[in-house]
């Protein structure tokens, strides 16, 4: 297979721990893949103003967030790139899923997740359990204000319906204009057509000059599906979604044991010697 001459990983589930920390082997691994000259980028559900590590202290060059919605080339002023959902293909989705699933509510960023516009009711759908970023700011808007203007990032949550459930129901509408999927976290994700991590990181490359063959990609859930596939070394994670391992063609460990530095010291160390954990975790 052609050298890694780019990383591209998930955050939640993949390089964050489950308290959202970075592991002593992760850090080695980030550092390892920088010194190689390698370029790291981020790819993530979450908007680019609510993450939970400083990418740029990690190493990393480039930050895709909203699934692919926004692009930051991280020590620039300005996003790379943005990719907006119309306000028409969201009033066709709304329009067919709520006959269907009427409690659904739902919720949409504005200004590259600065504060959110939330429909009446859908606060109430949020768990106490969940922890929502320190810096959420959130207004609660009716359904005409939030499908007026273009937005990044749309969340739908329903009280009872899983996400996989509410995502069928979505998938079940017209999805012109929009994609649609979910992270693991309890709701869905849509964006616009455009706005995958695939399609985010493939414009990332194009710039870069960097083929697919020459990327490694590192996913756990159902938004990484379009990415892994696409990279030529497309990584699942031990504890990945099993249709992210059935698209995946190289496979690692869980993100509880260091499956990511795992799978960056593989890739850098073809044919060499196995990774011993022992030898980088405190």
């Amino acid at each position: 297979m052609a050298p890694v001459r780019l990383i591209a990983t998930d955050l939640d589930g993949t390089l964050l721990l489950p308290d959202k920390t970075v592991s002593t082997a992760t850090r080695a691994a980030l550092q390892a893949a920088a010194a190689a000259g390698v370029t790291l980028v981020a790819a993530t559900g979450r908007q680019l103003r609510h993450l939970p590590v400083d990418l740029a202290e990690l190493g990393f060059h480039y930050a895709i967030g909203a699934n692919g919605g926004v692009c930051a080339e991280l020590g620039q002023d300005a996003v790379a790139f943005a990719e907006e959902i119309e306000p028409e293909h969201l009033h066709t989705l709304i329009d067919q899923l709520r006959p269907q699933v009427p409690e659904v509510r739902l919720a949409a960023s504005r200004n590259l997740g600065e504060y959110h516009l939330c429909e009446p009711g859908y606060l109430d759908l949020v768990p106490a359990a969940e922890v929502l970023p320190p810096n959420w700011r959130v207004e609660i808007a009716p359904i005409t204000e939030i499908l007026a203007e273009p937005t990044i990032k749309v969340t739908l949550r329903h009280p009872e319906l899983s996400p996989a459930g509410l995502l069928a129901a979505v998938l079940s509408c017209d999805l012109t204009g929009l994609s649609a999927t979910i992270s693991g976290a309890p709701f869905v994700e849509i964006g616009a057509a455009r706005a995958t991590k695939a399609t985010a990181l493939a414009r990332v490359c194009a710039q870069l000059d960097i083929p697919s063959d020459q990327v490694m990609a590192v996913g756990d859930s159902l938004n990484d599906v379009d990415m892994v596939t696409w990279a030529g070394h497309g990584f699942a994670m031990g504890n990945a979604d099993p249709e992210l391992r059935e698209v995946a063609n190289r496979f690692t460990t869980a993100n509880t044991q260091d499956g990511f530095a795992m799978a960056v010291h593989n890739v850098l160390h073809e044919g060499g010697q196995p990774w011993n954990p022992s030898a980088t975790r405190s």
